[in-house]
């Protein structure tokens, strides 16, 4: 058997019975098999899969596959990390593949004068297609110098930013692959909130993407400009633009101009965006994706499939995006009634309609408005709760002021009621 049927063969026994293969749909395409047998049955996977149905024995045979080398493979023990490890080998092998036959087509059409040029180029843009597959993670006994020098060197530079200093000395340690979640009722300013963090972010020179399900980029762009620019939103929203003008000069504005951000509102279909997402990372980079928000993003629903399940693959889709781009996706989310109905502070268990969420999630940032004991709402003040953080503690975030005129959060103090319990800052959050 050969390197490349080896690993493919692989990938199809380790992948009989699997219940979630989001990770590995992401990473390898049936185009990447050489192999047609093996080929038909990881499409017929992919089909199961999207039927929330799995790939047994008796489908091989129908479909005349030869069990032996792939029952020796299911039979042993394989771990989702050398699941993983192989589809990107079969990946890597079908792109050198590619390349080589690229080369051979080039090697033919190469003028007589200047071939070292033509070809020093041509394997220039081979290693940089091929570059995204060569990278490989550290190992302990190997390369223990690697892993030390991860715990030991300080965190980069800070990716996520909000404007409010209570809350970016939480944000700061989440850095690289991150699924950060925000989630409130309705009208609590969950989306002001993230239009204020993909501002501030690509303030400090971030490269921003903002996907909006529940607007049009037209009704969108209103809060990012009074955000911005501290102008009345309503105004904006019935076309009044004379504060506009009388800002036209100002260095808020020309740096608004400046930023590199991009909004998107075309499509509410998952492979959408998390193509386009894709394409911006690899073409013109990307540090940060919003997503606003979850609950209606499409996600291929199937006969009787519910929401809780729908929810739950497009969060483990999310995650696995995430971590193969190594960016940081800001996702908002709706908190069922019950929060309110109790007039408590929300909790993970809140997350509405799927548990996944709360488990993909690496950072979950709650808004609270909370009552005095006369049962009366402070109407502008919001507190921040940090329920989830795995580089660092949770608990208050502080609490904000919501400017309803300019659609932004500001700092405040807490405000005084006999009956505001703050959470205490507790360990991690796992």
């Amino acid at each position: 058997m050969n390197q490349k049927l080896e690993y493919e063969t692989f990938v199809i026994g380790c992948l009989l019975g699997q219940t979630d293969i989001s990770e590995i749909r992401i990473i390898i395409k049936p185009y990447h098999f050489a192999d047609l047998d093996l080929r038909r049955s990881y499409e017929r996977i992919l089909e199961l899969d999207d039927q929330n149905l799995s790939l047994d024995y008796g489908q091989l045979i129908d479909m005349n596959i030869d069990l032996a080398p792939v029952m020796a493979i299911r039979n042993g023990v394989a771990s989702m990390k050398d699941l993983k490890l192989y589809a990107m080998k079969v990946v890597e092998l079908y792109l050198s593949i590619q390349s080589a036959r690229l080369l051979n087509r080039s090697l033919e059409l190469l003028p007589v004068d200047g071939p070292k040029a033509v070809l020093t180029g041509l394997i220039s843009s081979i290693d940089d297609f091929l570059g995204d597959y060569h990278e490989e993670e550290p190992s302990f006994a190997q390369d223990h110098g690697v892993w030390e020098k991860m715990i030991r060197e300080s965190p980069g530079e800070q990716v996520i930013y909000s404007g409010l200093e209570s809350l970016d000395a939480h944000l700061k340690p989440v850095q690289g692959a991150r699924v950060v979640l925000i989630a409130a009722r309705p009208s609590l300013g969950k989306t002001s909130l993230a239009v204020q963090m993909a501002l501030r972010s690509a303030e400090k020179g971030k490269q921003i993407a903002f996907f909006s399900l529940e607007t049009d980029v037209s009704q969108l762009m209103p809060i990012f400009v009074a955000n911005e620019l501290q102008i009345n939103r309503s105004r904006l929203a019935e076309h009044d633009v004379g504060e506009l003008d009388d800002r036209r000069n100002s260095e808020a504005y020309k740096k608004l101009l400046s930023y590199d951000m991009k909004l998107y509102s075309h499509s509410d279909r998952l492979s959408d965006i998390m193509a386009k997402i894709i394409h911006l990372k690899k073409t013109q980079g990307l540090d940060i994706a919003f997503i606003d928000y979850v609950g209606l993003i499409s996600g291929d629903e199937k006969k009787n499939d519910t929401q809780a399940n729908v929810i739950g693959r497009i969060s483990r889709q999310l995650k696995a995006l995430s971590l193969k781009l190594k960016i940081p996706i800001v996702v908002l989310a709706q908190l069922n009634r019950d929060c309110v109905k109790t007039s408590r502070k929300p909790e993970m268990a809140d997350l509405r309609d799927s548990g996944s969420l709360e488990q993909d999630a690496d950072f979950i940032l709650m808004l609270h408005r909370p009552k005095t004991e006369q049962e009366v709402y402070f109407k502008h003040k919001t507190e921040l709760l940090i329920v989830k953080n795995r580089t660092g503690s949770i608990g208050s975030g502080g609490f904000t002021d919501f400017n309803g005129r300019f659609q932004r959060f500001e700092e405040c103090e807490a405000p005084l009621a006999t009956n505001l319990s703050t959470y205490s800052n507790r360990s991690k959050g796992y």
